[in-house]
């Protein structure tokens, strides 16, 4: 009778968890949509419609790996490589070649913050594919995990057409730097290159 108590409890406990974290999860997609509320008379619907998929499929990602291995530390490097493509097809037209690549470390990091982080990539590829390659048929980004004594690192970097010489922060860029200072506690960099743009994100220890 102990022992079947204490089992009761456990999955009390983690029913309760899971619940918890879709929730939190939840709030985070009405959060997005409410900010690109701003920007909706600038896109279709079927646009609008294609980036809200994109960000709740990176989410059903990481609770697909939740329910099947429980709470413990989730590889973000495995979630990218697992949404990457999905995310690559969605926002190409047929006739481009867009390679993307998921370099680097395994980066390990308790859900919470794996799923920040897992959004916060989306969010950026995103928005590479969407202006970094418009009429283009190929080109490349490239997403490196790694690591320093102090900081988790991501790099997104593709080959793209660059910043205009009058360039503003676009929503996607703007969902992605509060993603990572509300719930990362890190920092975003956008760096132009001769040829493509570079964003680094980095994350406390």
């Amino acid at each position: 009778m102990g022992l079947k108590n204490a089992q009761l409890v456990t999955n009390v406990a983690v029913i309760r968890e899971m619940h918890h974290r879709i929730k939190n999860n939840l709030q985070t997609v009405a959060m997005l949509m409410r900010l690109q509320m701003a920007d909706a008379h600038k896109l279709t619907t079927a646009e609008v419609l294609e980036l809200n998929i994109s960000r709740i499929q990176s989410i059903a990602a990481v609770h697909e790996e939740l329910s099947t291995k429980g709470f413990r530390l989730l590889d973000v490097r495995d979630f990218l490589r697992l949404i990457a493509p999905t995310t690559a097809q969605m926002m190409t037209a047929p006739h481009q070649q867009i390679v993307i690549e998921v370099l680097g470390e395994a980066l390990f990091l308790p859900s919470k913050e794996a799923t920040a982080l897992v959004l916060v990539v989306n969010e950026l590829l995103l928005n590479a594919l969407e202006h970094g390659f418009a009429g283009r048929e190929v080109g490349r980004v490239e997403i490196s995990l790694g690591r320093t004594a102090a900081e988790y690192i991501v790099v997104v970097r593709d080959n793209g057409r660059g910043l205009p010489a009058d360039y503003t922060k676009g929503l996607g860029l703007e969902i992605a730097e509060t993603l990572v200072e509300s719930d990362l506690s890190g920092r975003l960099r956008l760096i132009p290159l001769p040829t493509g743009t570079e964003v680094s994100v980095r994350l406390p220890r």
